[in-house]
């Protein structure tokens, strides 16, 4: 499930290496339909703090069952966005957590993955990386590399809730 919940980029440790931000979409064995629905997407502030509700509706889902963490789980190497399409669609806390936030499961995954893309893109970038070959060897859209720059204090804030979400979740269950 920590797939599905995010990551913070910022915390990954990229290479300044324009191979590797071309691969942090793929999660795995992810195929190429996946590689290019993600680097197609054009991410949104709307689509994003929808995936973030998610997100915490996901986490709240999980507080009050926990055994959804396992139902839901995905090993990096099954990852897809069919299989996790599916997975979420089987899991029916799980996925009235991403409906109720107002997105389908594939449309959940797909945020996801493009929102991680351009922000593990981006950390490439800070570290000096060249924009045009990041571009380059993703594929991804550049409004997704500037959305992610231009919207860096509310990517963070809500990365700072899931947080402290998830603390006080692993607090509770101890």
């Amino acid at each position: 499930l920590v797939l599905a919940c995010g990551g913070d980029a910022e915390t990954e440790q990229p290479t300044t290496d324009a191979r590797a931000a071309a691969d942090a979409p793929q999660m795995g064995q992810s195929n190429e339909a996946d590689i290019e629905e993600v680097a197609d997407y054009r991410l949104t502030l709307d689509a994003v703090e929808k995936m973030h509700q998610a997100q915490l509706n996901i986490y709240a889902a999980m507080q009050r069952n926990p055994q959804i963490a396992q139902m839901a789980s995905m090993d990096a190497e099954e990852f897809s966005l069919d299989a996790l399409e599916a997975r979420f669609n089987d899991v029916p806390e799980v996925r009235n957590a991403v409906e109720s936030a107002g997105l389908s499961v594939r449309e959940y995954g797909v945020v996801m993955l493009a929102l991680f893309q351009a922000s593990f893109a981006q950390a490439s970038l800070d570290m000096g990386a060249d924009r045009d070959e990041v571009l380059a060897a993703t594929g991804m859209r550049p409004e997704n590399l500037d959305f992610v720059a231009h919207h860096r204090d509310d990517l963070r804030r809500m990365q700072d809730q899931l947080e402290a979400v998830a603390q006080e979740a692993d607090e509770t269950a101890q």
